[in-house]
């Protein structure tokens, strides 16, 4: 219960109570706990496919294969990679 107060006090320090109350009507527990802190399972192909570039950066930059490379080398199974 500590931990669920602390949330809440958080996200009404980010979220004005209208928005966090609109959320509430729109949404379910499960899904607002997907936009706090993300899915479980992320494909790094999809990632990659869908990832945009600015700054000079492009998907045959030799800094965005390494950044690639790196994030597959953390990723714990196969079907992530």
């Amino acid at each position: 219960e500590p931990q669920v107060q602390a949330m809440a006090a958080g996200l009404r320090c980010v979220l004005p109570e209208g928005v966090l109350a609109e959320l509430r009507g729109l949404l379910r527990p499960g899904e607002i706990a997907q936009l706090i802190s993300g899915l479980d399972d992320i494909s790094v192909d999809d990632w990659e496919r869908h990832a945009a570039y600015a700054h000079g950066l492009s998907r045959g930059s030799e800094l965005v294969a390494w950044f690639w490379r790196v994030v597959r080398g953390w990723a714990s199974t196969p079907e992530e990679r």
